[in-house]
């Protein structure tokens, strides 16, 4: 069954299609071109992983180098792990686990926070930030 249980998603993609114009078509696939090509544009990776504390800077850590760091926040202890081109808090005494549960990251301006235990993991690279906020 299609969309809505009607059974006429090919019909109705068929109808719009030919609604639009050639140049219509020429830009809607121009659009998924650009797109794809976004996508799978090859990205810097990240070099150092800076870990941040309710107190101030932890670390900062190669992302070549493994190394597991425990940093005390008010709630108890937030374990980091680095290493093999990616951080990620492995460990987190907050109640939901979102920071456990969002995963690694590697690109420089990617960050992984746990808000209740104050701590976060930003991802730097060799040409540092595209801008800085205040």
């Amino acid at each position: 069954m299609g969309v809505g249980g009607h059974g006429q998603t090919g019909s109705d993609l068929r109808r719009i299609w030919g609604t639009l114009t050639p140049a219509d078509r020429v830009l809607l696939a121009c659009l998924l071109c650009s797109g794809l090509v976004w996508a799978f544009w090859p990205r810097d990776k990240g070099e150092v992983a800076v870990i941040v504390g309710s107190g101030g800077l932890v670390a900062e850590v190669s992302m070549d180098r493994p190394d597991t760091l425990a940093v005390k926040g008010p709630l108890g202890t937030t374990y980091v792990v680095v290493g093999g081109g990616e951080a990620k808090i492995i460990s987190s005494p907050c109640p939901q686990k979102l920071c456990v549960r969002s995963g690694p990251v590697r690109r420089p301006g990617e960050v992984v926070v746990c808000i209740p235990n104050r701590v976060a993991v930003t991802i730097k690279g060799r040409n540092g930030p595209d801008a800085v906020l205040r």
